[in-house]
């Protein structure tokens, strides 16, 4: 017996067929065989078999009957087959409210199709291609068709697509293994069809790419590549992911096809785990030589627990030391699975000031995961922070570019459980428990092999004249490398043109230095050869501030389209010159860069560079505030009309990842137009800017940026503009608890929007100011300050920023006690929320009004909002903000049926938030676990909880969080049978309830107060 998802749904034996295909039995089947061995809930059956349009009056008992059909049905077929073991007869048994199918896998095709696969990718994993190859092809025989044929509810349609795309990542996943077996021809003719249906899919044109230049036509594996960019970019708005980009510069460099072809680990199917911690360690390109530094570096003596601590890489600028260090990491990384981080110091790029300490903690603090809100300011918190994270951890940290040991210090991890490998032009002395690597020339054989590798055996004919230039390239890889590419861009060239031209000094500008005497050379003629306009590209490209670049700012700063952008910067890529370490990201070696710098004061005019930062400037503005209105809906200024607007960009999604993607390179950019006289470009950049570096954590460069916006349009008489400014300043103040300052910028700012006769500033300056005057403690004012904005808000008819205000309006009048408004001003912000489509922000008033309904006792509506919160709130929330919802959440679980989860979340937002040093909310969830495990009986294990959270909160000052604890510890020691502890406690807590002015929560106190004290009692010392 057979039951057939793949293509009609039917239940075969072998006399007989019973097609399910276009009734209701057959979705109820295809549900529980895609799922076997799962119980599925009937309300979640009663979706899947039925859309909304079309729901029956009794769902429940409409599901009964198909169910009760169902079993006929698989009955009549196992008496079809009468020889069935008894184990694989297929049934539909009940467990509670939920259904099951009871069968063998082996009976169930689908399930057939996913055992094959992962049977298959064992083989592969273990490198038996063939039989992995045989298993595949076993499993997709399976397909009859399109799965699920007939089905046409919503859920058979998604279904439908789960299933088509995982037998495409079969497809994918065999084909890898057909490549490495060397059937390029083969799979070159199968997987050709396949464009048609998946244009944009980049693995299918990396599979095809490298069949093609496997059968020896290089020629249509280039094109490919070059069509599937422009694809890209002029129907997703985008460019290729790094895999792709990386493939297309290795056939430009004409690598070895079995370079090409990743190992069964590499190409695993998507969606396959990740076993390593938190990596940002960037792409790796090859390392030609090197073999005794590698092993010296990857030695025993560098293990976890080993002697060394801190492995230093010295040498000349250009010798290859990142490239070194970062194969070193990666031969590393899987003793040290916590967390890989790497770290460019900036010491010598140009135009680019070197990391801080602060910055560079800060920094590697994102890297390992946690949310800007948890990270500290203070220097000494930081550090101490940055060790509290490692001190369980192991950790592979590469810091790049090192100016000094002081530098380094204080980044080093003090376990010895981690690692760090630090670059450096310069002897690094002092260093703790540490060894040196010296990085010399490249070996003449080795240097010989990577020229050779680069330009091709074809083209390197003749050994004498490949040693004399690599040595004239003083045997470094990146002069080596860019003298080979510049004989690859030159076809017409034979080996001694090019080093007739590494041997003029004609046009050699001041040297660096003795020590970059041959790369600077190379630079030369490098730059000799190209046109003019790739001179020009070259130069201006090396304007930007930030670490790398996309191809939009290069078109900004070239100013002549983004075509033209694109053929430079494929120029200059194709010669070495430019460097792509993550897909359309780029950047220049800091040699490079600084060749390129001096070559702008040499060649170009000071109006031509400061026209080019113009216009990436203004482009940056407009770029940002189209991504900002995507990802923070929220009010703005309108940026100036002859701003220029992108020729193209791409959908909601990846103008987010664009924005995040580029954070460092546009505050690199801010401070670059502000010292170069641009101050309206750089505050417009502030201004749209201001939610994003809020979201993200940057408050010290946000603070900075817009004082100095509201400096300037001050002296510029720009109120409106000052206003701004000054509304963006509160909002900082505000995050980081700085109440008093907030309110004073907020109260300024409500001023100067007045005079400019900006209505809509002046409400947003009223939102700030009645934000921090409740964060402050003041709930009058704070509602006074709310209503004010609101009223304007209404008056100008803006429901987007009135949703805004009404939820800050709804949480200020819940601390205030009164539940009733509260809830009225909840509901209409998370409806007006909704209209705007800000997830984060429906996540966000979605909890507070479950927070209102649990005031007013309706734990029902508390519970359903929270969970959906918790829906909506993933991918959309920060992990602290989740962590918060899942903690409310076990208050309106079933005790002590559901207890378990309750505890677990509870749990889970404790590790959290003291992960993350959020003292407040580790003590809330101290709370919230407390009154678990008293709503389940445990009152000792209560008691334990909430005496915690109190001294958590009497140590950090946290009054709210006081009086909620006491009133748990009342509560519980009242339940253990000593009133007089209880009493203690809940008058401690009304008093502080009191004198916050939580009016609620003194209520609470003073009821559960009277219930332990019979009127007529009074407290010791009491009249």
């Amino acid at each position: 017996m057979l039951i057939r998802l793949l293509g009609k749904v039917d239940v075969q034996t072998p006399d007989l067929v019973l097609p399910l295909g276009r009734r209701r039995e057959g979705t109820l089947l295809a549900a529980l065989a895609r799922e076997h061995g799962k119980a599925i809930r009937h309300s979640v059956l009663i979706d899947r078999i039925w859309d909304e349009e079309n729901l029956p009056k009794d769902p429940t008992g409409n599901l009964h009957t198909l169910a009760a059909r169902l079993r006929v049905i698989l009955r009549k077929a196992v008496e079809a087959e009468p020889g069935l073991d008894e184990g694989s007869r297929p049934a539909v048994v009940t467990a509670g409210n939920a259904y099951e199918l009871t069968a063998d896998p082996e009976t169930i095709d689908w399930q057939q199709f996913l055992r094959l696969v992962h049977q298959a990718r064992s083989y592969a994993d273990s490198g038996d291609d063939e039989r992995a190859v045989e298993t595949y092809q076993d499993a997709d025989r399976l397909w009859r068709g399109e799965a699920l044929t007939g089905l046409v509810t919503d859920w058979a349609e998604s279904a439908r697509q789960s299933m088509t795309d995982q037998r495409f990542a079969a497809t994918l996943a065999r084909g890898w293994a057909t490549l490495r077996l060397g059937r390029f021809d083969d799979l070159a003719i199968e997987l050709a069809p396949q464009l048609d249906q998946h244009p944009h899919d980049e693995e299918l044109v990396r599979l095809l790419v490298t069949a093609l230049y496997g059968c020896g036509r290089q020629g249509a594996a280039l094109a490919l590549c070059q069509a599937t960019f422009r694809a890209l970019r002029s129907e997703l708005g985008t460019g290729p992911g790094e895999p792709l980009a990386r493939l297309h510069q290795r056939l430009l460099q004409q690598s070895p096809v079995a370079e090409l072809i990743p190992p069964p680990s590499s190409a695993a199917p998507r969606g396959a785990a990740r076993l390593l911690g938190p990596s940002n360690l960037p792409t790796l390109s090859p390392l030609e030589g090197r073999a005794d530094e590698l092993a010296r570096l990857t030695g025993l003596d560098s293990r976890p627990g080993g002697a060394v601590r801190v492995e230093t890489i010295c040498g000349l600028g250009g010798a290859g030391k990142s490239l070194l260090a970062l194969h070193a990491a990666d031969r590393l990384r899987e003793l040290f699975p916590d967390a890989q981080l790497h770290l460019d110091l900036r010491t010598h790029k140009p135009g680019q000031t070197p990391l801080t300490q602060e910055a560079a903690l800060a920094r590697l603090l994102r890297a390992l995961g946690l949310p800007a809100k948890s990270i500290p300011r203070d220097p000494e918190e930081l550090q101490d922070r940055w060790q509290a994270e490692l001190c369980n951890r192991r950790v592979l940290l590469v810091l790049d570019d090192a100016a000094h040991a002081d530098q380094v210090r204080p980044l080093l991890p003090k376990s010895r459980a981690s690692l760090t490998l630090v670059t450096s032009r310069h002897r690094l002395v002092g260093l703790p428990d540490s060894k040196t690597v010296f990085l010399d020339q490249l070996a003449t054989e080795d240097a010989v092999a990577l020229f050779n590798r680069l330009v091709g055996l074809d083209r390197a004919t003749d050994p004498d004249l490949v040693l004399d230039i690599v040595e004239r390239c003083g045997r470094l890889p990146l002069a080596i490398t860019l003298a080979a590419s510049h004989l690859r861009g030159r076809p017409a060239w034979e080996l001694s043109d090019l080093l007739r031209r590494l041997s003029d000094q004609h046009g050699l500008l001041s040297e660096f230095g003795n020590d970059d005497h041959s790369v600077r050379r190379v630079f030369a003629a490098s730059y000799r050869a190209l046109t003019a306009d790739q001179r020009s590209a070259f130069r201006l490209l090396s304007l930007h501030p930030g670490p790398d670049f996309g191809p939009e700012d290069a078109a900004a700063l070239i100013g002549r389209g983004t075509a033209h952008a694109d053929r430079m910067i494929e120029d200059l890529l194709y010669r070495s010159l430019l460097e792509e370490p993550k897909a359309e990201r780029y950047r220049y070696h800091d040699l490079v860069a600084s060749y390129a710098a001096e070559l702008r004061t040499e060649e170009g005019s000071a109006a031509e560079l400061t026209a080019a930062t113009r216009r990436l400037a203004r482009w940056a503005v407009v770029a940002v505030d189209l991504a900002d209105r995507s990802a923070y809906p929220r009010l703005r200024l309108p940026v100036p009309p002859h701003y220029p607007r992108p020729e193209s960009w791409p959908d909601e999604d990846r103008l987010r990842a664009w924005l995040n993607r580029s954070c460092d390179a546009l505050i690199g950019l801010h401070r670059h137009a502000a010292a170069n006289g641009l101050d309206e470009e750089a505050d417009w950049l502030a201004h749209v800017l201001g939610e994003h570096l809020d979201h993200a954590g940057f408050w010290p460069e946000a603070e900075a940026m817009h004082r100095a916006a509201a400096s300037h349009w001050r002296l510029a008489a720009e109120p409106q503009l000052e206003a701004h400014a000054r509304i963006s300043l509160s909002a900082v103040h505000t995050r980081t608890a700085h109440y008093e300052a907030a309110a004073a910028e907020s109260r300024r700012a409500s001023t100067l929007a007045r005079s400019a006769g900006d209505r809509s500033g002046h409400a947003e300056a009223l939102l700030h100011l009645g934000v921090a005057t409740r964060q402050s403690g003041d709930l009058t004012r704070a509602l006074h300050y709310l209503q004010k904005s609101l009223d304007t808000w209404n008056r100008l008819g803006d429901s987007v920023n009135r949703a805004r205000t009404l939820n800050a309006l709804g949480v200020t009048l819940l601390q205030q006690g009164d539940s009733e408004r509260a809830l009225v001003s909840l509901t209409y912000a998370l409806a007006g929320i909704r209209k705007s489509r800000d997830f984060r922000r429906e996540a966000i008033a979605l909890n507070n009004l479950s927070d209102c309904y649990e005031h007013r006792g309706d734990l029902i509506s508390a519970r359903r909002a929270q969970e959906q919160a918790i829906a909506i709130g993933a991918g959309h929330v920060a992990e602290i903000e989740l962590a918060t919802f899942r903690v409310n959440l076990s208050s309106f679980l079933d005790l002590p049926r559901e207890r378990n989860i309750a505890v677990q979340h509870c749990r889970h937002g404790i590790s959290v938030f003291r992960r993350l040093n959020d003292h407040p909310k580790e003590a809330a969830s101290l709370t919230a676990l407390g009154d678990v495990h008293l709503r389940s009986g445990d009152a000792q294990s209560a008691l334990s909880a909430h005496l915690h959270a109190l001294q958590i909160c009497l140590a950090i000052g946290f009054d709210r969080g006081r009086a909620q604890a006491l009133f748990g510890a009342g509560q519980a020691e009242l339940a253990l049978g000593h009133p007089d502890r209880s009493a203690a406690h809940l008058a401690e807590g009304a008093q502080v309830a009191h004198a916050l002015g939580a009016r609620e929560l003194e209520r609470r106190l003073d009821s559960a107060l009277q219930s332990v004290r019979p009127t007529g009692e009074h407290p010791p010392g009491g009249d």
